[in-house]
């Protein structure tokens, strides 16, 4: 049995494939894209509030004369 599918002038991709396939599956793509990038800035703000308290932690131990532990 073959079956045509009508291409919709309205795809912006012009594909063969149902119209709204394509478009739904960049829509989830983008929408992934924007979480991800969403999670990557949280945890590049945690990091540097992390950083900021183990320099706080180090100036404090420094100026106690307490030594610093070696980096690894």
């Amino acid at each position: 049995m073959n079956q045509e599918v009508s291409v919709s002038s309205e795809c912006p991709y012009n594909t063969v494939r149902h119209p709204c396939d394509v478009q739904t599956e960049c829509m989830v793509l983008e929408e992934s894209v924007n979480e991800a990038y969403e999670v990557y800035e949280e945890m590049r703000d945690e990091n540097q509030s992390l950083r900021d308290l183990i320099q706080l932690l180090k100036d404090i131990m420094l100026y106690y004369g307490i030594g610093l532990p070696p980096e690894d």
